[in-house]
């Protein structure tokens, strides 16, 4: 970065010089929590997302994403992703799920038939797995919620905060339990700022 001046003294021969003009020059984005594949398949959004694929890769370039990730793509639809994004423009970085959205088991560690790929050079890597920590989009509200009083009493709750699917403990096993396989850990869990009421 620099002056015209300063940087087309660095210019050597083989260099190729792009004028822009008053344009300005952008790195390419990395998004590494998006769903916009998992849309475009499910139809949702298809004014932004298209209904395809390739559409949807077509949105992100547009918005000069070049690297996404998706956390926790359903099983029966990792190995359609994998095909389109090994030849699509768009590198792609998916996270299978250890556990569902309610903190249930997923059946027989379905994670463990999708090796992990570390090569940064690959079009579409499998580099980790997702853990759900606490609820938020199942059942009650996440562990950091305070629930309504209303709902506490109804339901004879004993503990007014929302859901926490696993101990420290059984979370430290876990992720252990994932690196030593390869994976990294990708932990859901949601965080809530709260704030004091300002006295009179």
């Amino acid at each position: 970065m620099g002056t015209d001046e300063e940087t087309l003294a660095l210019a050597g021969p083989e260099t190729q010089l792009i004028d822009l003009g008053t344009r300005a020059l952008l790195p390419g984005f990395v998004d590494i929590h998006n769903h916009i594949l998992s849309a475009a398949r499910a139809g949702k959004n298809p004014q932004l997302f298209g209904t395809t694929f390739e559409e949807a890769q077509q949105y992100m370039l547009r918005g000069g994403t070049i690297t996404m990730g998706d956390p926790g793509p359903g099983y029966d639809k990792i190995d359609e992703y994998l095909a389109f994004a090994q030849t699509g423009r768009v590198r792609t970085n998916l996270y299978p799920k250890f556990n569902t959205n309610c903190g249930e088991p997923w059946g027989e560690d379905q994670y463990l038939n999708y090796a992990p790929v570390l090569d940064p050079s690959a079009m579409a890597r499998i580099i980790g797995v997702k853990f759900y920590a606490d609820g938020g989009s199942c059942n009650l509200q996440a562990f950091s919620f305070d629930l309504p009083e209303e709902l506490v009493s109804r339901r004879g709750l004993g503990d007014p905060r929302g859901d926490l699917f696993v101990t420290e403990e059984e979370l430290t096993s876990a992720v252990l339990g994932l690196q030593a396989v390869g994976y990294q850990a990708v932990i859901h869990a949601l965080s809530r700022i709260h704030r004091r009421r300002a006295s009179g």
